[in-house]
C-alpha cells in the first residue's frame, strides 16, 4: 500500500517526498528521469564554450539555507557550483550599475535533481519508489500534485497573471568577467546575465508577450546595453518560455495538494521562486502529518489555501511596483531587483486575469528592440487586476503555525 503518490521529480516533488518518508510513509514518486548524478554541464569544454542548454538555477544564499536545512545538512548537493560573489544592477533611467554584495550559486538543476533523488532513495530505501510512471494517483491515500501544471487535479485551474515570456541562452564570456551578475533594467526589457562556469554564462531576458524570433531579438536587446561586450560572441539558439506568475485555484482539495511550480510560479526576476517552491513541501508534508493527527482536512486545507495565497499575493504586489518603476524609471517600489531562478515548463492553460487591449498580441518585439510602451502597460494593468481580484487586502490570521525542523516540520494550531 503506497501512502503517498507525487507527480513530478523536480525539487518540491522530491523535497515533499523526503519529508515524507522522514514521518514513516510510503511513498512513490513518478516522472523520475535516472541519469548520472555526477553530470556537470560544460565540465570537460574548454572555458567560454557552450553546453546544450541546462536548467540552471541561480540561488541565493537563502535558499541554499533553506535547501540544507531541510535535507539534513545538504552536504555534496552543490558540489561543482560556480560561485556569484556579487550582482550589478542598473535600473530605469539610471546610467550607473549599483553593486549589491548578494552571494549566490549557479547551480545545473537537472543535476540538483539527480542528487536528491538518489539521497532520498538511499536514505529511505524502504520506503520511497522512484518511477517514470506509476499507478493512477487514486491508488494511494494522497496525491502531491508537482508534475506538468496542465495536468493538474480535477477542479483545480492555473491562472496565469500576465503574458510576459521569457528569453534563456547560454553563452560565452570574456576574461574576467566570470565573478559578478547583472541586471539592466531598462524600456526595452529586463536582462539578467549571470556566470555559470568559467567564462560560460546565462543570459535571459524578460519581455512583455510571447517571441516569433528569439535569437535575433536577444541580440538586438543586448547590443542595445553594455552587456553585449561582456560575450564573446553573440548567442546562436534560445529558448523561450512563459515566466508570468501563475497561482493553481485552488492549490489543494480532498486528498490531494500541489507543490512548487504546480501550486504557485513567481516571476523569475524575484530571485524566490525556488525557495518558494520548496517551502511549498514542506508545507504540504506538515499538512499531510497533521491531518494524520487527527486535525480537521477542511481546516488544514484552507489554512494551505491561505498562506499560498498570501504569499503568491505579495509577490504579485512586489511584481507590480517593480514592473511599474521600470516602465517610468526611477527606483524599485515594493522589492528588490535580485533576479535569479530562471524558469522551466511550458504553457500551463489557463489565461492571463484581467484581459485588456494586450491580451491579443500574438508576438513581440518582431520590430526594433525598444520600449513598446502598451504591451508593458498591460502587463502592468494584468498585474493590477489580479491583486484587485484576489481582493486580500490583509494576511488572514494563520490557523496553524509551522515548527520545526527537528524533530520534524509540523502544524500546531496557533495561538493569537
Amino acid at each position: 500500500m503506497t501512502d503517498a503518490v507525487v507527480t513530478g521529480a523536480g525539487l518540491a516533488g522530491l523535497t515533499c517526498a523526503y519529508l515524507l518518508a522522514g514521518q514513516g510513509r510510503r511513498v512513490l514518486v513518478t516522472g523520475w528521469r535516472p541519469g548520472d548524478p555526477e553530470r556537470a554541464s560544460g565540465t570537460s569544454q574548454a572555458p567560454g564554450e557552450t553546453s546544450p542548454p541546462a536548467r540552471w538555477l541561480v540561488l541565493n544564499e537563502l535558499t541554499i539555507d533553506l535547501l540544507r536545512e531541510v535535507w539534513d545538512g545538504g552536504s555534496g548537493l552543490f558540489d561543482g557550483a560556480w560561485p556569484v560573489r556579487c550582482r550589478y544592477v542598473r535600473w530605469g533611467g539610471s546610467g550607473t550599475d549599483q553593486p549589491l554584495e548578494q552571494r549566490s550559486l549557479a547551480v545545473d538543476g537537472a543535476q540538483l535533481a539527480q542528487r536528491l533523488g538518489r539521497r532520498l532513495a538511499e536514505t529511505h530505501p524502504d520506503l520511497v519508489r522512484l518511477t517514470a510512471a506509476g499507478p493512477a494517483p487514486s491508488a494511494a491515500e494522497w496525491l502531491i500534485a508537482a508534475g506538468h501544471p496542465s495536468a493538474g487535479p480535477a477542479g483545480s485551474r492555473p491562472v496565469h497573471i500576465g503574458r510576459r515570456h521569457m528569453i534563456s541562452a547560454e553563452v560565452g564570456l570574456v576574461a574576467g568577467e566570470s565573478a559578478a551578475s547583472h541586471l539592466v533594467a531598462t524600456g526595452p526589457a529586463w536582462i539578467f546575465l549571470a556566470p555559470v562556469g568559467p567564462r560560460r554564462a546565462l543570459v535571459q531576458a524578460m519581455v512583455p508577450g510571447p517571441v516569433a524570433d528569439p535569437v535575433p531579438l536577444l541580440r538586438r536587446l543586448l547590443d542595445g546595453t553594455e552587456l553585449g561586450r561582456r560575450l564573446v560572441a553573440p548567442p546562436e539558439a534560445a529558448v523561450v518560455v512563459p515566466a508570468a506568475p501563475r497561482l493553481r485555484q485552488p492549490p489543494c482539495g480532498p486528498g490531494w495538494i500541489a507543490v512548487g511550480g504546480h501550486a504557485a510560479r513567481f516571476d523569475p526576476l524575484s530571485g524566490s521562486g525556488t525557495a518558494q517552491a520548496v517551502r511549498t513541501a514542506v508545507l504540504a508534508a506538515a499538512a499531510i502529518d497533521v491531518v494524520d493527527r487527527g486535525a480537521d482536512e477542511l481546516d488544514v486545507r484552507a489554512h494551505v489555501t491561505d498562506r499560498v495565497l498570501t504569499a503568491f499575493t505579495e509577490h504579485v504586489r512586489t511584481c507590480l511596483g517593480l514592473y511599474t518603476s521600470a516602465l517610468v524609471g526611477g527606483d524599485p517600489v515594493g522589492g528588490d531587483p535580485v533576479g535569479g531562478d530562471p524558469v522551466g515548463g511550458g504553457p500551463a492553460g489557463g489565461g492571463p486575469v484581467g484581459g485588456g487591449p494586450g491580451s491579443a498580441r500574438t508576438s513581440w518585439g518582431a520590430g526594433r528592440a525598444g520600449l513598446d510602451p502598451a504591451a508593458w502597460q498591460d502587463e502592468i494593468d494584468l498585474t493590477a487586476a489580479a491583486l484587485r481580484g484576489f481582493g486580500l487586502a490583509a494576511a488572514p490570521s494563520p490557523r496553524f503555525t509551522l515548527t520545526g525542523p527537528l524533530p520534524g516540520w509540523r502544524l500546531v494550531p496557533h495561538s493569537p
